[in-house]
C-alpha cells in the first residue's frame, strides 16, 4: 500500500535523494529460551471496517493460537498477515509474538502492545522487560503483547545473498576523511547491494507503516477497539505512524522518547541530508556527555573524583586518537572504539560514573603515567555490545560477521532505508558528517554514517512508506515523554511531536540517559495512571529521576 504522497512525487521534490543500544538490554540468552514456536496461525474472514475505512484496506484478520512459552509466564503465537497490503488476499507473511496476561483477567482492560525501538529491535522477548518497568497497577490491567515486525528476530526476517568477495571489513568504522570513507562505503555499498540483487520478499514491505497495519491486524484477532500502545524510541515512531493511518483507534498511547516523525522520514522541503543529520541524534549525544561533565564539577571530587578536569581529559584522548591509532593492552585502539563505547554509556544514567572513572584510566594510559599491561579498558573494548533501542551499531561487530554466512539479514537497514530518504551518492555522507559534527561534536559522524547503505539499497522497499501529513487528532490524546539529556532522541523531537498530536499532553524527566521508561517513580506513576485511567499529567509536568548521576560514594 503507497503512502498518501506518491513515489514518483517523493523523487521529484527530493531530486537527487533516494526515498533506525547499552541502556536496554535485549536479555537474549534468558528469554530465548522461554519462547518456543508454536503452531502457525489459521486466518479467519472477519475484518473491521471501520479500520477498512480508514485505510482502504480489507485484510483477513488472523486467529491467534496462543501456547505456553517454555520457563517463564508468557504465551506465544505466530500469525499470518498480507505480505503486500496492496493485496490482502495474497501472499502472507508471518509474525511472531508474545503475551504476558493481566493479572487480574476480571478487571482485564483490554492489551497493551509495546515495541522498545531499533528500528530492529525484537519485541517479543522484550515483554517481560516492560513487564519490570511497567508497574504492577498496569500488570494488574493489561494483557502485554510484543510483536516481532516483520522482517525481525523471529517473524519471517528479511534476508540477503552476499553478491561477491566479501570487502575488507573498515577498522575505523567513523570516518573523518575521504581515504578513512572509502573502505567504509565499500562495505556498505556491498551490503545494500547484496540485499539489491538477491533477497527474499520481505525485503520490499518493511516500511514502519506496514508495521502499523499488522499491528492493528493483530489488535482486531485480540477482540480491542482501540490500540492502547507504549513505544519507547524508534517505537515512537511507530507509534506516531499508527495515529496517522489509524486516528479513530487511538486508546491509550505512551511514546518515550520521541523522534520528530518529519525528520525521520524525509526532512523540511529541501532538507538533502542523510537521515539522522536531520534528527540530530548527535548534538542529543554531544548535550549528553557536555551536561554529565557540568554536573560532574558541579557536585565536586568528594563525588566525581574527576571534577574539573574530566572534560579536559576527554579531548586529550579524542585528540590522540584523531592522530591515528594507538596500541594498548596488547591491541590497536580507534577513535572510533572510543566514541561508540562512550555512546553506549550514555544510554544509561548509572554508567557516567564508571564513565567519568574510565576516562581517567584512559588518560594516564595515553599519556605514559600507568600501564596498560593487558588490563581491560572499557572505553577502548571493541567488539559486540548489548544492543538498545535506537542505536547504532558497530558496523565491525554486527554485520561483518553475518557477512561469513551464505545469508545475512539487515534488520535495522530493512526498516530505515525504507522509511527514510538519503542521498544518492554514498560520498554525500562524508560532507553531511563534517558539517553534522561541527553542531554535535564527536558523535554525529557515528549516527549520521549508520544511514550510508541507504545510498544502494533497493528503492523497491520505499513503496508502502507513510511520509505525512503528521498533523494529527486522535480519537485519545496522548502522553509523550520525553528526558532532558537524552543522547539519541533528543527532547526537541517531544515537543514539536506535542505541537503535531491534537491533545497531546508532554510529561518531562529531568534526567540522563535514553528513554524515561523505568527511571523515575514519578514517571511511572503518572504513566501508569493514564493508561489505567486516562488521567493525563498537568500541562508542564517535570518528574526527576530515581537517583543522582554522581550519588554519594560509600
Amino acid at each position: 500500500m503507497t503512502s498518501t504522497t506518491s513515489l514518483r512525487s517523493r523523487n521529484d521534490r527530493h531530486r537527487g535523494k533516494r526515498t533506525i543500544a547499552v541502556a536496554i538490554p535485549l536479555l537474549a540468552g534468558v528469554l530465548a529460551a522461554m519462547l518456543v514456536d508454536p503452531a502457525g496461525a489459521s486466518t479467519a474472514s472477519r475484518v473491521d471496517a471501520s479500520s477498512a475505512a480508514t485505510t482502504g484496506v480489507v485484510a483477513p484478520i488472523p486467529t491467534l493460537d496462543w501456547q505456553p512459552c517454555l520457563g517463564g509466564d508468557l504465551e506465544c503465537t505466530r500469525a499470518q498477515v498480507p505480505l503486500d497490503y496492496d493485496h490482502p488476499n495474497g501472499r502472507t507473511t508471518t509474525l511472531f509474538m508474545s503475551r504476558r496476561l493481566a493479572d487480574d483477567q476480571a478487571d482485564r482492560i483490554g492489551t497493551l502492545f509495546i515495541n522498545p525501538g531499533g528500528p530492529g529491535g525484537p519485541a517479543a522477548r522484550l515483554v517481560p522487560y516492560f513487564a519490570d518497568r511497567l508497574g504492577d497497577r498496569v500488570l494488574r490491567r493489561f494483557d502485554i503483547v510484543g510483536i516481532d515486525p516483520r522482517g525481525i528476530g523471529r517473524s519471517t526476517r528479511v534476508r540477503c545473498q552476499p553478491p561477491g568477495r566479501i570487502p575488507p571489513d573498515p577498522r575505523e568504522f567513523i570516518p573523518r576523511t575521504a581515504e578513512q570513507a572509502a573502505p567504509v562505503i565499500d562495505f556498505y555499498t556491498f551490503l545494500a547491494e547484496g540485499c539489491a540483487k538477491d533477497h527474499n520478499a520481505i525485503l520490499n514491505h518493511m516500511s514502519t507503516a506496514d508495521v502499523a497495519r499488522d499491528m492493528d491486524l493483530i489488535r482486531q484477532a485480540l477482540g480491542d477497539t482501540q490500540l492502547n500502545y507504549y513505544g519507547i524510541s524508534y517505537g515512537s515512531i511507530l507509534g506516531q505512524t499508527y495515529a496517522a493511518l489509524f486516528p479513530d483507534k487511538v486508546g491509550a498511547m505512551v511514546l518515550d522518547g520521541v523522534a520528530n516523525p518529519r525528520a525521520w522520514t524525509t526532512g523540511a522541503e529541501g532538507d538533502t541530508r542523510p537521515v539522522f543529520a536531520r534528527v540530530g541524534s548527535g548534538v542529543g549525544s554531544w548535550e549528553a556527555l557536555v551536561s554529565g561533565f557540568a554536573e560532574c564539577d558541579r557536585v565536586g571530587r568528594h563525588r566525581c573524583r574527576l571534577a574539573g578536569k574530566v572534560a579536559d581529559y576527554w579531548r586529550d584522548i579524542v585528540n590522540r586518537l584523531k592522530r591515528g591509532p594507538v596500541s594498548v593492552g596488547g591491541g590497536k585502539v580507534y577513535y572510533s572504539d572510543l566514541v561508540d563505547n562512550t555512546l553506549g554509556a550514555l544510554y544509561s544514567p548509572s554508567s557516567y560514573r564508571l564513565l567519568v572513572h574510565e576516562i581517567g584510566v584512559a588518560h594516564r594510559v595515553l599519556a605514559g603515567l600507568e600501564p596498560a599491561g593487558k588490563r581491560t579498558i572499557a572505553l577502548f573494548r571493541r567488539g559486540p555490545t548489548v544492543r538498545m533501542p535506537y542505536a547504532p551499531a558497530v558496523l565491525s561487530s554486527s554485520a561483518g560477521p553475518a557477512m561469513r554466512a551464505q545469508q545475512y539479514s539487515l534488520p535495522l537497514e530493512g526498516v530505515m532505508c525504507a522509511d527514510t530518504l538519503n542521498p544518492h551518492n554514498p560520498r554525500a555522507w562524508i560532507r553531511a558528517g563534517a558539517l553534522a559534527d561541527r553542531q554535535g561534536p564527536w558523535f554525529s559522524r557515528d549516527w549520521v554514517w549508520l544511514s550510508n547503505p541507504c545510498a544502494h539499497y533497493p528503492t523497491s522497499a520505499h513503496a508502502d512508506a507513510y511520509e505525512g501529513p503528521w498533523h494529527i487528532a486522535t480519537s485519545s490524546p496522548v502522553l509523550l515523554v520525553a528526558n532532558v539529556h537524552d543522547p539519541a532522541t533528543p527532547i526537541g523531537g517531544a515537543r514539536f511531536v506535542n505541537t503535531l498530536l491534537a491533545g497531546s499532553r508532554m510529561l518531562t524527566l529531568d534526567q540522563w540517559g535514553h528513554v524515561a521508561m523505568g527511571r523515575s517513580h514519578c514517571v511511572s506513576t503518572k504513566t501508569a495512571a493514564y493508561l489505567v485511567t486516562g488521567a493525563l499529567p498537568r500541562n508542564g509536568a517535570v518528574c526527576r529521576g530515581n537517583g543522582q548521576l554522581f550519588p554519594q560514594r560509600d
